[in-house]
C-alpha cells in the first residue's frame, strides 16, 4: 500500500506551495512556447536546486489549464520495467478522460507485463525501446487530438541510465506533432539534442532566466516569513535565525563548512573541502561531509547549499535576500568605500565608512576556529582593520580632534602592542595635549614591549622623538 501511494505521487501534479511567487515574465515565456509555437518538441528547463523550476511549470500548468503527464524520477527508476509502466501510467492518469485511449494503454500494459504485479514485464519487449516507442506514439496519434505536454521532471536522477537515453531520444525522433516533451533537471541531460537543435524545435531555460529578482526574493521571503539570517563571523563566530543564536548544529563540522562556503565566493569542490576541513580522514571524509551538508540545509533551508557536478556553494543572498546579513561582507563594503573616498581626498566621506568598518570588527576573523583554511583570510582582514584605525587616527589628526586621534591609537595598540607607529602617534598626541609625562612613559612601554616581545629596540623615529623630549626635560623647556 505504501509502495502504490509513493508510486502514485511520482504521477501526480504536483501541489503547489501556499507561497508562490507571480513569475510573470518567465509564465508569459512558457505560454509562447506551449501556445503560440508548435514547433517546439522539447522544453528544456535547467538550472541547480532551489531556483523554482517544478514550482514554475506547475504554476503554469495550473493557470492555463494545459494537459500536463508528469513523472518525477528517482533512482529506482533506472529499473526499466519500473520506468515503463509509471510512464505510461502517468499518460493515463492524466489523459483518463480519453476512454480509448485508457483502452489503448491498458492493452499495451497487457502486452508488457506477464502478470499483473509491478514491475514484472516481459524482457522480449521491455528491452525494445524502438518497439515500445512505436507502440506509444501510434497510441497518442491516434486517440489524443489536443495539445499535451510530458514532464519527466528530476531527470538528472537517470541522466547517466543508457536505456532511458535511447527511450527519449527515439520519442524525441518520433514525438507527434501535438505533443511537448518537458525535461526538468539540475543539470543538463546527456542526449543527442543535435538534429533537433539544428531545426530550432528545443527550447531552453536555464539559470540564468531562473534566477530570482531582488524584487521576487523579496516577495517570496514575504509570502513564507522567512527568517532574518544574521551572520557574525568577527570574534566569536555565530549564525543568528530570527534573532536567535543557532546553539546546536548536530555535528560540528556543520558549522565550519557553513563559514567554509560563505568564505568561498564560487563553487568548491567536495575533495577541496575534506582535505580542508578533515585533513586528517581518508574514507570517512566523503561521508562526513554529506552528513554536514545534511544538517546545514537543515538549519539554513534545502536551496542553502547549491550542489553541481562535485561542486558546492552557499547561496544565502538568493535564498534570503535583504534579510541576510554577514558583518564581513559588510565590513568589506565599507572598507572599500573608504578606500575610494581617501583617494578622491574626501575626508569626511572616508571616515564615515571606516566608523562603520571598525565597529563590526568585534574581533579577529573566526577566532577560536584553528583550522588552516582560514588563517590567510584571518591576517589579510586584520591588516585592512588596522589600516581602517590607522586611517581614523591620521583623519582625526588632520581635523585637530586630538583625543579622537589618540583614541584610535589606543585600539591598535592593544590589537598590536609592537606596533611602532601606533606608538609614535600616542606620543604626539599626548605632546599635542601638554601631557608630555604621559609621552615619555608611553615611549618607555614601547621599549620595553619591543624587547621583551622581539628583542629589539625601537625605530629612529621613534628614539629621535624620545631623545628631544629627554633634552627638553633636562632644560625644563
Amino acid at each position: 500500500m505504501r509502495q502504490n501511494i509513493s508510486l502514485l505521487k511520482q504521477i501526480s501534479r504536483p501541489v503547489l506551495p501556499s507561497a508562490t511567487v507571480l513569475r510573470q515574465e518567465l509564465l508569459n515565456v512558457l505560454n509562447d512556447v506551449v501556445y503560440a509555437s508548435s514547433c517546439y518538441k522539447l522544453l528544456l528547463v535547467c538550472a541547480p536546486e532551489g531556483y523554482g523550476k517544478t514550482t514554475l511549470l506547475a504554476d503554469f500548468m495550473q493557470r492555463s489549464g494545459f494537459p500536463c503527464c508528469w513523472y518525477f524520477l528517482d533512482q529506482a527508476d533506472t529499473n526499466k520495467s519500473k520506468f515503463i509502466s509509471l510512464f505510461i501510467a502517468s499518460l493515463r492518469a492524466t489523459l483518463a478522460h480519453l476512454p480509448l485511449l485508457v483502452q489503448s494503454l491498458d492493452s499495451l500494459v497487457a502486452q508488457l507485463c506477464t502478470s499483473r504485479d509491478f514491475p514484472s514485464c516481459n524482457p522480449s519487449l521491455i528491452d525494445d525501446p524502438e518497439g515500445i516507442i512505436e507502440l506509444l506514439v501510434g497510441i497518442m496519434e491516434t486517440h489524443i487530438e489536443e495539445r499535451f505536454a510530458i514532464a519527466l521532471c528530476n531527470y538528472h536522477e537517470v541522466n547517466t541510465t543508457s536505456f532511458i537515453k535511447q527511450f527519449v531520444e527515439r520519442l524525441l525522433q518520433h514525438l507527434p506533432a501535438q505533443c511537448l516533451l518537458i525535461i526538468e533537471s539540475r543539470s543538463s541531460p546527456d542526449l543527442n539534442l543535435a538534429p533537433l537543435l539544428a531545426r530550432r524545435e528545443v527550447f531552453g531555460l536555464g539559470s540564468s532566466a531562473l534566477r530570482f529578482s531582488p524584487q521576487e526574493i523579496e516577495q517570496l521571503a514575504h509570502l513564507q516569513g522567512l527568517p532574518t539570517l544574521r551572520i557574525q563571523a568577527f570574534g566569536e563566530p555565530t549564525v543568528f535565525l530570527q534573532d536567535q543564536p543557532i546553539k546546536r548544529w548536530r555535528v560540528s563540522h556543520a558549522m565550519s563548512l557553513c563559514f567554509f562556503l560563505l568564505d568561498h565566493t564560487y563553487p568548491v569542490h567536495k575533495e577541496q573541502i575534506c582535505a580542508e576541513l578533515w585533513p586528517e580522514k581518508d574514507v570517512s571524509s566523503g561521508q562526513a561531509l554529506r552528513t554536514s551538508i545534511y544538517y546545514l540545509r537543515k538549519i539554513l533551508g534545502e536551496a542553502a547549499v547549491i550542489s553541481r557536478s562535485g561542486f558546492y556553494e552557499l547561496d544565502l543572498h538568493n535564498l534570503y535576500g535583504d534579510k541576510f546579513w554577514y558583518d564581513v561582507d559588510n565590513f568589506k563594503k565599507a572598507y572599500k568605500r573608504a578606500k575610494e573616498a581617501l583617494r578622491s581626498e574626501d575626508d569626511k566621506t572616508a571616515y564615515k565608512h571606516l566608523i562603520e568598518a571598525s565597529k563590526l570588527y568585534r574581533g579577529d576573523y573566526l577566532q577560536s576556529f584553528y583550522d588552516n583554511w582560514c588563517i590567510e583570510r584571518r591576517h589579510e582582514l586584520r591588516l585592512a582593520y588596522i589600516d581602517t584605525r590607522h586611517q581614523l587616527a591620521l583623519i582625526s589628526w588632520r581635523r585637530k580632534e586630538i583625543e579622537e586621534c589618540a583614541r584610535h591609537w589606543q585600539h591598535l595598540l592593544a590589537l598590536d602592542p609592537c606596533l611602532e607607529e601606533g606608538h609614535y602617534g600616542l606620543m604626539r598626541c599626548y605632546l599635542r595635549q601638554g601631557k608630555r609625562g604621559l609621552a615619555l612613559r608611553q615611549y618607555q612601554r614601547c621599549a620595553a614591549t619591543l624587547q621583551e616581545e622581539m628583542e629589539i629596540l625601537p625605530g629612529p623615529e621613534l628614539q629621535s622623538l624620545y631623545k628631544r623630549l629627554t633634552e627638553q626635560s633636562r632644560l625644563g623647556t
